[in-house]
């Protein structure tokens, strides 16, 4: 029998993630889930908040994004800023260097 998840814990879940950097098998053990469940948990929870507010630039929105931001805060290439989140980038084998994760 397959236990339902609240939503507490769910929202918990995604919020810890994206608060925090750790690998999934790590936060997935902490909560006590396996892994493929927290993933699913995760995606749901980062789905609802893109729909909510967060509001992530789409492929065809991207030239104008980074021109704004350019304007707006002088930084090059940039698209936007959350401050004291963290995002995985997963930088091209080309010019790796140029992409630098703080977290």
């Amino acid at each position: 029998m397959t236990k339902t998840i609240s939503v507490e814990k769910r929202v918990a879940v995604g919020m810890f993630h994206l608060c925090f950097s750790g690998e999934d098998r790590t936060i997935a053990d902490l909560f006590g889930l396996r892994r493929s469940t927290f993933i699913t948990v995760f995606k749901i929870v980062v789905d609802q908040l893109d729909y909510e507010g967060i509001r992530l630039v789409r492929a065809r929105q991207l030239e104008k994004q980074i021109r704004e931001c350019f304007f707006m805060s002088g930084f090059p290439q940039a698209v936007g800023a959350i401050d004291g989140s963290h995002f995985a980038v997963s930088p091209p084998k080309k010019h790796a260097s140029d992409y630098y994760n703080y977290k």
